[in-house]
Parts: C-alpha cells; structure tokens; sequence
C-alpha cells in the first residue's frame, strides 16, 4: 500500500454554468491550511478549479475536497436494459513535502494500479480574477488489471507543484463502466456508451478531465522586489514562477540601528505591483509573504 501524505483542502464551489466551454459541471475546492500544518500560510484564495467532459453533470455526492459527475447511460448490445449511469469521482489535495512532482502524485493516487500512459501539462493559472500564465504540470493515466484486458477502470491524476515543496493535485476515478464485456458467455454481448468501447471511453474522458484543470489564487511567495521612486517604495510581489500575488499584504521596514521597525503597510493590486510611501530618509525593505526585499536608501 502507497504511503499518503497530508491533504488538507477545505471547501467547495458551487455547480456554475461554463461559458465557452462545453461542459455540464465545474468544482472549485480552496486549498487552505489548518494551523500548525505545514500548509497554514497558503493564501484563501488558492484553489484547484476542475470541469467535466461535456456529456456529464453533477452527480449526488460533493464535499469539502470533491464530488461525483454522472455521465450517459451504458448498455449491453445483447440486451440493451443490462447497464448502469458512467461516473467520475474527483477529489483534490495537497502533499506535503512529497518530493518531485511526479513522486508525490503517484504517491497520492487512490488506486495502486499501472500507468499506461503519463506525460507534463502547462496548467492555467488565473490570480485576481486575471490569467497569469502557466505552470508546468503532470499528469498520468492508471489503469486496473483486475479483470484482465477486459478492466476499464481508470484513475487520472494531474499534479501541480506550489513553490514550497507541496504539491496540489487533483484526482479522477472512473470506476463505471468498469469493464468491456456485459457476460459474453450468456449472450449479453459487450458493453456499449455512446458508440464506444468503456476502455476508450473512460480513457477519453479521463483525460479531458485532465485537461480542464486550472489554479486558482496566489501559491506562496517567492521574490519581493523594491525599488526607490521619489518619496515611495515600489515594486513586485511573485511566486516561483514569476506570476504575480495579487492583495497580498506588504510591509515597508524602516532600519533602526540594528533593527527594523514598521514604517507604512498596504496590499499588492492584480499585478502583483505595490508602492508605499516612506517616512524621510533612511534604509527600507519590503516584507511580504514571509519574503523580504533587498534594502534600499532613500535620501
């Protein structure tokens, strides 16, 4: 059995329309840290936002860290009223201080069944309510052995690092329909969804879950910048992979001898951009999502 790490998502969005995007169902799980846990200074705006192949809608069962997409109906070619309704569960969470990307998703996975097929992902990343860029994901396709060529059963998982060694992932279980074969022996013929093999079925639809993941909010910071302009400090606050943070709180620290004392506070805007103003001459820094600045001299 896999040794899992902590997961520690908390919350969940509600099911909304997906403009531009063919689908029946979206979630948004917020990834916020719980006191004391190696988690506990992500922003509550950091959040893994997830959408469904378009044939499927939200299922029954939602809570705080995922939920259940019901798809079309599948039945037997021999008798058309052997079958059931596909579904795909998903669920999101953190490892913390899994190692690579990869090593913590594979970790982290429900299921210990073979990857057959695996590959990296640019995930979009939208802060502030505006698109950021990209992060450099992966993901991997599992499939069971349980029943042979016959098993359809998959999990789909997309790992996302967060700049402080965590890892944020998201998984998919699709678990119905579970197999090709309706009872071959007994004249039931094989299982049908939509014109498809279940194998091809689930394989398709994993990866379109896949594929319509994105991050949400500000992953930990990496780099304060500060730069003197007239009688204001200004400059940027950045995660690991240079997007912005956006309403972060900053702090301006003005040297005192062989100490800091706070001079000015404020929040970064959408761009992760900040200008605070000074209080006379002297030496400053910026302090901001628990980085600081390089000093600079006014005056």
């Amino acid at each position: 059995m896999r040794m899992r790490t902590a997961a520690i998502v908390v919350g969940l969005g509600a099911l909304v329309a997906a403009p531009l995007v063919l689908a029946a169902a979206q979630g948004r799980a917020l990834l916020r840290g719980i006191e004391g846990n190696p988690t506990d200074h992500y922003s509550p705006t950091l959040a893994m936002a997830v959408v469904s192949p378009a044939e499927y809608k939200r299922g029954c069962c939602h809570d705080s860290n995922g939920g259940e997409w019901t798809g079309p109906r599948y039945e037997a070619t021999g008798r058309p009223s052997l079958g059931a309704t596909s579904t795909i569960d998903w669920s999101v969470g953190v490892a913390v201080k899994g190692g690579a990307t990869r090593a913590a998703l594979i970790a982290n996975l429900t299921h210990d069944w073979p990857v057959v097929s695996e590959g990296r992902q640019a995930v979009p990343h939208r802060v502030g309510g505006r698109p950021a860029g990209t992060i450099g994901g992966y993901w991997v396709l599992t499939r069971s052995t349980f029943s042979g060529a016959d098993d359809s059963r998959m999990e789909a998982a997309l790992g996302i690092p967060l700049c402080d060694g965590n890892t944020a992932y998201t998984k998919f279980s699709l678990l119905l329909p579970s197999g090709n074969s309706a009872g071959g022996d007994m004249g039931f013929g094989d299982y049908i969804i939509n014109g498809m093999r279940p194998t091809d079925w689930n394989a398709a639809k994993a990866m379109q879950s896949i594929r319509g993941v994105r991050l949400e909010g500000n992953r930990p910071g990496a780099r304060v910048t500060a730069v003197r302009r007239g009688a204001a400090i200004a400059g940027n606050v950045t995660d690991c992979s240079k997007h912005p943070l956006a309403g972060q709180a900053v702090v301006l620290e003005r040297r005192s001898g062989s100490s800091w004392s706070r001079a000015a506070s404020g929040k970064t805007i959408a761009t992760g951009a900040y200008s605070l103003r000074t209080r006379g001459a002297g030496i400053y820094r910026v302090v901001a999502a628990g980085k600081r600045s390089a000093p600079v001299r006014v005056g």
